[in-house]
């Protein structure tokens, strides 16, 4: 089986507690995606679709969010 991997960063703004990322080419299956940050918040993901996902915060006070995903096809 081969495998799409894609890596980046989100910025989630100060006020906000969510942003979309869209991914850089639509996948053929709905990809697993992982998230993390060096801030002591917690950070998770939702509606993650072939070409995009939402990534949350518990805070508001603005976060970069680390993110790895992976399908396979």
């Amino acid at each position: 089986m081969r495998f799409k991997v894609e890596q980046g960063t989100i910025s989630i703004p100060k006020g906000s507690s969510s942003a979309t990322q869209s991914f850089s080419e639509t996948h053929r299956s709905i990809p697993k995606v992982v998230v993390s940050c060096e801030e002591n918040q917690n950070v998770f993901v939702s509606d993650v679709t072939r070409t995009e996902f939402i990534v949350n915060s518990s805070s508001d006070t603005g976060v970069t969010v680390y993110f790895h995903a992976l399908s396979g096809f």
